[in-house]
């Protein structure tokens, strides 16, 4: 207080006369005792300066550090690993280490050429900045050189360290160069700085620089580097000013440190304070007062803090005083935080060392609070740190220290879970836990067995509901493929949601082509690929609206709703609404950009008039692609990881590498490897379950046969038996033939690879033309038998044959199939199995125990069959299961293949047949009935989307050609397609000759007749056809005498 000063003079302002001093300089001590009571921090020379009014403020003395020893230019104060203080005495050429437990100095290096910098790391290493020969060196804990990293450093000011061994230096050439022990050539990091003099690692890995010349703090992210960075405190006007960022004032700030809140000390040099900057970028003083209010003693006062120079006065701040005088600081450079309740500060006025107590900034934000004990284990910060994110997030976690471990369970970390990987005090956790949000999450940080309190996620705060940004924040596609988003709901503790409506838009960026009227609503379901937290019974309906595709800067939305009970049950916390499928024009450019958000959303609570309050979240950008974009991949030849580029505008993955399974779109899942995790995805999707969507690119990537050759793309829209077993092949690195698929603009595709032969050629994609006639072509088929007269009760064997059209072979297969009620009065049943019959090939792989498949659900696999299957019918064995004991006579069963499929590895290339199957049934109580055709699910549900859709029928004849399904079948032509029929076309070649042409599908023989009279049955053989997919033509003569008809038969 003023009237304190008065009352208790020896310590007095410059501007009172000196008279008044001299009367009550004996009472100094007494003043700097009673002061401490309304202060916090608290400042304490520990040495250097001068001893008496006459000598010089600057030495070279060893010894006791507050009697004795004198320091010159001391810069970089830094804890070292034995937990004293080492300073680097720049103009001595030394580095000076003060023992704080015995309070004594000691040179532990001599014969520098002006150190500026110093690190030490945990192992007791030391690193030593020379800005006179602009080298970094290390040094070991017996003082040895150990290395030299660099000697091509611009008059460095100073230096730091991360905890990944990565140095960044400030130099006056107003640069941050970043250097290694892998790189002795400095890095380009930061630009536009005027004399820089200070620099901080965060506790995100972003530099916090001192910028001396221009009067500013700014912020550079050494992975974005290089850049001009961003100025975070600081109007760029020296001079002396607290407050807001922008209008706070500094005079040529020096050294700088992060406290462990996250808060920044600034060593202001021509200030004469020790600066606070808080988080938002406010400014305070930490300590220091006003040259004006400097204290001093007129008659040669000593160095023991009792007396006093002009700017070197100890004692306790108390901010709330304008009259202030102490502590005082004249030039502070140097600047460190211990633990977030301690500092050291080196200051040039008298080249003195100081300590600085009696603050916290170990939590919270800014200065002040009661002294508390030292924080031993700084708590991590996560950023995000609340929300559900069922497509993966990155998770940003910071840290002082290096040791920090999660999990994701919910469970406390310990040691042994799960640690994340640190680089420069900023760590990454890749959250990909599709059902939970992130709750779950608990981040802790250790030193050795010393652990922080625990940060978890928390959930949320606001009832909301959008799109959850990609892992990389912007969605990426390519022209042409089909992009996956999820439509997300958050919603506050206790809040429950039983209906709702809102829109979802898509807007093409200005002169970019809108997306289709195929962006649509995709319902959750209970055979997905990824399991996600949601309702998977909801019957949310969608009516598309906005402008047609590929208008440029054009809109299209969808109208969502599911009002009364349609949401199909109750969301609460958090879950998946619906997925959304968006699909890109093949005629966007490079960079196109594509906002899609979520609006006006209105729900209800109970499914009637209780309003749930909910708002949209933040919109979210689908770009397509991006020049210089990479992808990393692992070669084959020795499993290295190495990165291939792709064109501009194009996204690309690697051909069977669908896990970790992150989200549906290319660069949200896989890791650049193959392995066992990729070929059990591909396993599960050939039998059928777990598929992704057929339009995703994770489908794609799973799609790995027929084989990717250097001139383009392969797989063939279905993931079969082979599809795995290539995958199988590659992850074990005995095909060595990785590839990565690449969409180019405009939708053409094309392949980078193999990688161990040819690097990465430009092929030209491959342009595959169906054949005409190829309509529904198949030459092998599993086969589900029909059983009648089955009794409620018993048990019953299906018999389940694989057919081979004459050629082919088999030395591997795998089939799923299920049991489901046929009539709506049939029970459910429960644990269905195979067994094989005697005799034949034993299943390697069966489901029999897998938890993951519905107990109406059986796959076998056969993965090697040495003898090999040969062309014909052959018996498998028989799916066996019991008929329920309350299933009604006249009762039926059916049994259907989810998936069949199967491949000759034997022979190079591999060999893949193209599977269908037929279902089987079963009757209770009643003889069978078997239809005169069987047609195949895999036909109904290509041409009709369900086997039990009507059109499906085998006597409907959905286009009205006259010609009935089951023909269609037999035939192999298109059943809603009119045109498409068993048929001969004529045209007059010459006088007495006619040329006939019929359409022909391949694996069909056909048999070309004729007859002179229709009223006849005789009709004679002309030739015998064999199909191929094309138009075949036939010149048959013409007798203008008598007539002659002609017609075309399929035969068996």
């Amino acid at each position: 207080m003023k009237t304190a000063v008065t009352a208790l003079a020896g310590c007095v302002p410059r501007r009172l006369p000196a008279g008044w001093v001299r009367q009550v300089v004996g009472l100094a001590a007494v003043f700097c005792l009673a002061s401490g009571l309304h202060a916090q921090v608290t400042v304490k020379t520990l040495g250097g300066g001068h001893a008496d009014a006459y000598g010089v403020p600057y030495g070279y003395v060893d010894g006791r550090t507050l009697e004795d020893a004198m320091f010159h230019t001391p810069l970089s104060p830094v804890i070292g690993p034995d937990g004293n203080l080492w300073i680097a005495d720049r103009d001595n050429g030394a580095i000076r280490k003060l023992l704080l437990a015995t309070a004594q100095t000691r040179t532990v290096l001599t014969n520098l050429a002006q150190p500026v910098g110093l690190v030490t790391g945990r192992d007791g290493t030391f690193y030593v900045l020379t800005a006179g020969d602009g080298a970094l060196r290390q040094y070991d804990t017996n003082l040895n050189l150990l290395a030299t990293l660099t000697t091509a450093l611009v008059s460095p000011n100073a230096m730091i360290m991360d905890s990944a061994t990565n140095f960044f230096v400030a130099q006056a050439n107003g640069t941050v160069v970043k250097v290694t022990h892998a790189n002795p050539v400095p890095v380009l990091i930061g630009t536009g700085l005027n004399n820089p003099k200070g620099i901080a690692v965060t506790r995100f890995g972003l530099l916090a620089v001192s910028d001396t010349g221009n009067n500013v703090i700014k912020l550079f992210d050494p992975s974005a580097a290089p850049s001009a960075g961003t100025v975070i405190s600081g109007s760029g006007v020296a001079g002396f000013n607290n407050g807001p960022a922008g209008l706070a004032r500094f005079n040529a700030p020096e050294g700088i440190a992060e406290a462990p809140n996250g808060a920044l000390l600034v060593a202001d040099r021509l200030n004469h304070r020790v600066r606070l900057v808080e988080t938002n970028g406010s400014v305070s003083t930490f300590y220091g007062v006003p040259p004006e209010n400097w204290l001093y003693c007129d008659n040669g006062c000593g160095w023991n803090g009792l007396n006093i120079w002009e700017g070197w006065a100890d004692g306790p701040y108390d901010p709330t005083d304008p009259w202030a005088v102490f502590p005082a600081a004249r030039e502070p450079v140097g600047i460190v935080i211990v633990g977030g309740t301690k500092a050291y500060a080196t200051e040039l006025g008298y080249h003195i060392v100081r300590e600085v107590t009696g603050f916290n900034l170990a939590t919270g934000g800014g200065g002040g609070g009661v002294p508390t004990e030292p924080v031993d284990v700084e708590e991590p910060v996560i950023s995000p740190s609340s929300g559900y994110f069922p497509n993966g997030q990155i998770i940003l976690v910071g840290s002082p220290n290096p040791d920090v471990f999660f999990t994701v369970d919910g469970t406390d970390p310990t040691t042994n879970s799960t640690r994340v990987p640190m680089n420069g005090n900023r760590g990454a956790i890749w959250w990909n836990n599709p059902t939970k949000d992130l709750t779950q999450l608990k981040v802790r940080a250790f030193i050795g067995t010393n652990a922080s309190d625990i940060v978890s996620g928390l959930p949320a705060t606001v009832n909301s509901i959008g799109i959850t940004p990609s892992v990389t924040s912007n969605y990426f596609a390519s022209p042409g493929s089909t992009i996956y988003l999820p439509v997300v709901v958050n919603l506050i503790p206790g809040a429950q949601m039983q209906s709702i409506f809102y829109r979802v838009e898509v807007q093409a960026a200005g002169g970019v082509p809108s997306v289709s009227d195929q962006f649509r609503l995709i319902q959750l379901g209970t055979n997905d690929f990824l399991v996600l937290a949601g309702l998977t019974n909801s019957t949310m309906s969608a009516m598309g609206y906005g402008d047609p595709g590929n208008t440029l800067g054009g809109r299209r939305g969808l109208l969502v709703s599911a009002v009364g009970t349609n949401l199909g049950g109750v969301v609460s916390s958090y879950g998946v609404l619906n997925l959304l499928a968006v699909p890109i024009p093949a005629s966007a450019p490079a960079g196109a950009e594509y906002t899609v958000q979520v609006l006006n959303p209105s729900a209800t609570s109970d499914g009637g008039q209780t309003t749930l309050p909910i708002r949209p979240s933040s919109p979210v950008k689908i770009i397509v692609g991006a020049a210089g974009s990479r992808i990393g991949v692992a070669t084959n030849v020795n499993g290295g990881v190495g990165t291939v580029s792709l064109p501009a505008g194009a996204v690309g993955y690697l051909v069977g590498d669908s896990s970790p399974s992150g989200w549906f779109n290319a660069g949200e899942f896989g890791d650049g490897n193959l392995d066992n995790a990729d070929v059990n995805n591909a396993f599960y999707a050939s039998l059928g379950l777990r598929v992704p969507p057929s339009t995703s690119d994770a489908f794609d990537a799973m799609d790995s046969f027929p084989l990717d050759t250097p001139a383009g793309w392969g797989g063939d829209g279905e993931i079969r038996f082979l599809d795995w077993q290539v995958t199988l092949w590659r992850a074990s690195r005995v095909l060595a033939d990785n590839f990565v698929r690449v969409r180019m603009p405009n939708g053409l595709k094309t392949v980078i690879g193999p990688f161990n032969l040819t690097g990465t050629p430009d092929g030209e994609p491959v342009r595959t033309e169906a054949l005409p006639g190829s309509i529904w072509v198949k030459n092998a088929r599993f086969v589900a038998g029909i059983v009648g007269n089955a009794q409620p009760g018993t048990v019953v064997d299906v018999p389940v044959t694989v057919w081979l059209r004459e050629g082919q072979t088999l030395s591997g297969m795998s089939f799923s199939a299920v049991v489901r009620p046929g009539t709506p009065d049939a029970p459910l049943v429960r644990q269905v199995t195979f067994v094989p019959r005697n005799g034949a090939p034993v299943p390697s792989r069966v489901s029999d125990g897998d938890a993951s498949v519905p107990s109406d659900t059986v796959y076998r696999v056969w993965e090697f069959i040495p003898t090999g299957i040969s062309a014909g019918e052959t018996l498998l064995g028989h799916i066996r299961f019991t008929v329920p004991a309350g299933a009604p006579v006249g009762a039926l069963y059916r049994v259907r293949f989810l998936a069949g499929s199967g491949g000759d590895t034997r022979t190079q290339p591999f060999r893949e047949p193209q599977f269908e199957s037929l279902p089987g049934a079963v009757f209770v109580g009643v003889p069978a009935v078997a239809e005169s055709v069987r047609i195949s699910d895999d036909w109904k549900r290509r041409f009709f989307g369900d086997p039990d859709n009507p059109d499906a029928a085998n006597d409907a004849d959905p286009d009205r050609d006259g010609v009935p399904n089951w023909k269609e079948y037999l035939a192999g032509t298109h059943p809603a397609n009119a045109q498409s029929r068993l048929q001969l076309h004529t045209r007059v070649a010459r006088p007495q000759e006619v040329v006939l042409s019929i359409l022909t599908a391949p694996d069909r023989v056909y048999q070309l007749e004729f007859t002179e009279s229709l009223v006849s049955s005789v009709w004679t053989a002309v030739r015998t056809i064999n199909g191929d997919g094309q138009y075949q033509e036939i010149t048959a003569p013409v007798d203008p005498r008598k007539p002659r008809f002609y017609r075309v038969r399929l035969l068996p």
